[in-house]
């Protein structure tokens, strides 16, 4: 038997607090995807994963916006994780460690949901994410955004923050990667 895959809430809370910046109300929509709202004060409890791709798709749709996925995404950055997860970023010496670091903290978060980490020569890593579900489901473009988005944010923390740039200045780095390095 197949298992249900599972988020906790902690990756539902971007979602709603996008919603209520924009006035939008939600609750009747979390209750039609099976979400109950009093998870949303629990952030240990864990959720549908299905549900939760349900949402996003749902209020994409109701609220009319195209880019509801990357607008959540761009707004919460490397926090779509935990709430705290930009903190903990800025304790690893490096990139690399980073998405160590993220690839764990996305398998405690979410069961089927998973990062791999590759290197494909010296001078390359690759980084895929794997969702939950396939594009064949109706949330897969939102739930991409907001995972990629996510992604860019966790890179975006390394030419200010990570130790490993103890060699170069940040401009240079920036501009050997094209990283902005104007990350708030």
């Amino acid at each position: 038997m197949d298992a249900i895959p599972v988020h906790r809430t902690l990756i539902l809370r971007p979602f709603t607090s996008y919603l209520s910046k924009l006035g939008a109300s939600m609750y009747a929509s979390l209750r039609k995807c099976n979400l109950p709202t009093g998870s949303l004060d629990d952030p240990g409890l864990y959720i549908s994963s299905l549900s939760l791709w349900d949402f996003s798709d749902s209020m994409a749709r109701r609220e009319g916006i195209e880019d509801f996925g990357f607008l959540v995404g761009q707004d919460s950055g490397p926090n779509n994780l935990h709430p705290n997860f930009r903190q903990s970023l800025s304790a690893v010496p490096t990139l690399y460690r980073a998405l160590v670091l993220t690839r764990k903290t996305l398998a405690a978060e979410a069961s089927r949901s998973q990062i791999t980490i590759s290197r494909s020569d010296a001078d390359t890593i690759r980084f895929c994410h794997h969702t939950s579900f396939g594009p064949e489901h109706p949330g897969h473009y939102q739930m991409e955004w907001f995972a990629l988005m996510g992604m860019v944010g966790i890179a975006g923390v390394s030419p200010l923050e990570y130790r490993s740039l103890r060699s170069t200045t940040t401009a240079q780095t920036a501009m050997k990667t094209g990283i902005n390095t104007n990350v708030a």
